[in-house]
């Protein structure tokens, strides 16, 4: 967005300014104006000249007439002569002065279109660094902007980055504990997996002792009939005992491979 124009007003103010403080017009340069006024230097220098000629126009005094004192101190018998003589002095010193004047108008003129000339060159490369200088500080700001929403975006993607990593983490430690737990569960299993092969161990050893007490039984039912009637029912309550045992191994044997299944 364009600045607004600063008035002429504060630049005719300034110089008025630097005027009063005893600076001549003709050393007034358009960086002081720029310096008290503030804005673009192309329109200080651009208004430099239209002030510093308002300035001599309001001091211009008019041209001097002949002085009384001139003609006055010429009286009596050559009043007349001496007038004559002055008027025809001041005619030739007149034109002489007119003649410089106008030469060193003349020279001043072509000096001035010169001096304007170049001020006009310096006011255009100024005017167009000055727009450069705008369009660079437009750039700059774009670019902070762009920097700005860069970094914002950068920060939250670091922020969704520190969330995914610290979801990561919790489900690194859930899952550490899941194993833990399952690894426990598995021991727990092995370790009443071989509590029931020791009671299966025991309960064949049991077994093998049942025979071995029923052969002993057999034999001694073989060597004495007469107490065979007592011995048959000494038998058959071996037996049924038996049974009970082999249903209690049954079971523990299936048991076991219910464990086993769960291991796998």
């Amino acid at each position: 967005m364009a600045r607004p124009a600063i008035p002429e007003e504060r630049y005719f103010q300034a110089f008025n300014q630097l005027i009063a403080d005893g600076k001549p017009a003709d050393q007034i340069t358009a960086n002081q104006l720029q310096a008290i006024v503030g804005g673009r230097y192309s329109r200080a220098d651009s208004l430099l000249e239209q002030i510093r000629e308002s300035h001599q126009q309001e001091q211009q005094e008019p041209e001097p007439e002949q002085p009384e004192w001139y003609s006055e101190q010429f009286s009596g018998v050559l009043m007349q002569q001496t007038e004559q003589l002055t008027n025809q002095l001041w005619t030739v010193v007149s034109r002489e002065i007119q003649r410089r004047y106008d030469q060193a108008e003349q020279q001043a003129e072509q000096y001035r279109q010169e001096m304007e000339a170049k001020r006009l060159e310096h006011r255009q490369q100024i005017t167009l660094l000055e727009d450069q200088a705008e369009q660079q500080g437009e750039q700059i700001a774009s670019l902070q902007d762009r920097l700005t929403s860069e970094q914002a975006k950068r920060e939250q993607i670091e922020e969704q980055y520190r969330q995914q990593q610290k979801q990561q983490q919790q489900q690194i430690i859930e899952l550490r504990q899941q194993l833990d737990a399952e690894r426990q569960q598995s021991a727990k299993l092995e370790a009443t997996s071989q509590q029931q092969q020791q009671r299966l161990a025991e309960s064949q050893k049991q077994l093998e002792n049942t025979q071995q007490q029923q052969q002993e039984t057999a034999s001694q039912l073989a060597e004495s009939e007469k107490q065979g009637s007592k011995l048959s029912g000494q038998l058959e309550a071996r037996q049924q005992q038996q049974e009970q045992q082999l249903q209690q191994i049954g079971k523990l044997q299936k048991q076991l491979d219910k464990t086993k299944k769960d291991d796998k």
